[in-house]
């Protein structure tokens, strides 16, 4: 994720942490989101150790449009990008996140991400920010 994201992230945290009185686990959690990638992405690299994003000098090769994968490495979930264009979906369970990812392929793209509440979720996550 880029960094300003994750220093936006940090502070958000910190704030519902200090707003609520609560601690830091009873605000945050892991959470799944499945995304498409595109068959033509070369970004994933396999080998025996599983697998790595693969760079060319240290600086990643991303798609341009529509890949779930490079789009969420590049600028983080953004609704925008998302298919209906308006929320975001997360998953306490990975086979339902597993239904968002690309039908048909062998690769499918999953991400754990720390999800921030002031409530408890249920088990799916909807979020408009």
């Amino acid at each position: 994720m880029p960094t300003k994201l994750e220093n936006k992230h940090e502070k958000y945290k910190r704030f519902l942490v200090n707003c609520s009185a609560r601690n830091i686990n009873t605000v945050t959690y892991k959470m799944f989101h499945g995304t498409k990638r595109l068959r033509s992405c070369d970004l994933l690299m396999f080998n025996d150790q599983g697998v790595d994003i693969k760079k060319e000098n240290e600086n990643p090769r991303f798609c341009q449009n529509q890949c779930g994968l490079c789009g969420i490495l590049q600028q983080g979930n953004r609704k925008n990008c998302s298919r209906s264009r308006k929320k975001m979906w997360f998953a306490q369970d990975a086979n339902t996140s597993l239904n968002y990812c690309t039908y048909g392929t062998k690769t499918k793209v999953m991400f754990v991400i720390d999800c921030l509440t002031k409530t408890s979720p249920i088990n799916v996550f909807v979020t408009g920010k």
